[in-house]
């Protein structure tokens, strides 16, 4: 959750300075309370990386724009953050759901292909062991929405895969040749779920690290202008005052700042 309380305290720190440039931040400020959804989401999911992604770009050009319309960008970014909760939340769900499944199916299944032979039963109880008590810690890790479960979920299927390989070793039955093969696609796909995880967690970081950068460089530039007004104030009084004579007084004080 480290990952969204940066993001809630980078785009707090936008709408601060929005806001002391007189610009209504109320949409910002409402997707901004909708991110407390996201505590019980899992931010290992696709919509996650995908949100931040564009928030990172739209950050680019903001930084990148001379006189940009902070409104405008506000809003854009309110429907951003909008957008990735609720497709946050939806695929947190269906991914919540079936982690609960597939752990309650290894556990069964597990049960069902111990080795029925005593030279490779005890090492059979101790990979069922390990598939049960790692399936629960799944179970349990999905209920709580912890991100951690998606990295764990190889693991899992490789304890249930070793246990019907020694099933299979001591005897070809139909169920221990069917629970290989599930246990087998099971593997596979649980490594490709995990890597995508991990891809799409460095996207968001990256994405994350990128705002930071694009914001620091917005607060530069706007107190770049806030320094740079008093002085161009200043020019635009001598040359009403003194006419023709303006820059030469405008040099002349520039060098005696020179010399300070």
């Amino acid at each position: 959750m480290m990952l969204l309380t940066k993001l809630r305290e980078l785009l707090t720190r936008f709408g601060n300075l929005a806001s002391s440039l007189g610009i209504d931040t109320t949409p910002l400020s409402t997707a901004l309370n909708r991110l407390n959804e996201l505590e019980r989401s899992f931010l290992v999911v696709r919509p996650f990386a995908k949100g931040l992604t564009e928030l990172s770009k739209l950050f680019a050009e903001l930084s990148s724009s001379e006189n940009p319309d902070l409104g405008s960008y506000i809003s854009r970014i309110a429907s951003i953050l909008n957008t990735l909760v609720d497709d946050c939340r939806k695929a947190s769900r269906v991914l919540r759901w079936s982690l609960v499944v597939l752990s309650v199916a290894m556990c069964l299944a597990s049960l069902v292909i111990l080795p029925p032979d005593p030279a490779t039963k005890m090492l059979g109880f101790v990979a069922s062991s390990l598939t049960i008590v790692t399936a629960m810690l799944i179970l349990f890790g999905s209920i709580l929405y912890m991100n951690i479960v998606v990295f764990v979920l190889p693991i899992l299927t490789t304890f249930l895969l070793v246990e019907s390989v020694l099933h299979l070793s001591t005897s070809m039955d139909t169920t221990a040749l069917i629970v290989t093969s599930i246990a087998l696609a099971t593997f596979l796909l649980s490594v490709r779920v995990s890597i995508k995880a991990v891809d799409n967690y460095r996207r968001a970081l990256l994405a994350v690290t990128s705002i930071e950068l694009m914001l620091t460089s917005i607060e530069k530039k706007r107190r770049e202008e806030e320094v740079r007004r008093p002085i161009e104030d200043v020019e635009k009084l001598f040359r009403e005052t003194y006419g023709d004579r303006a820059e030469e007084l405008l040099e002349y004080l520039k060098d005696l700042e020179k010399l300070r």
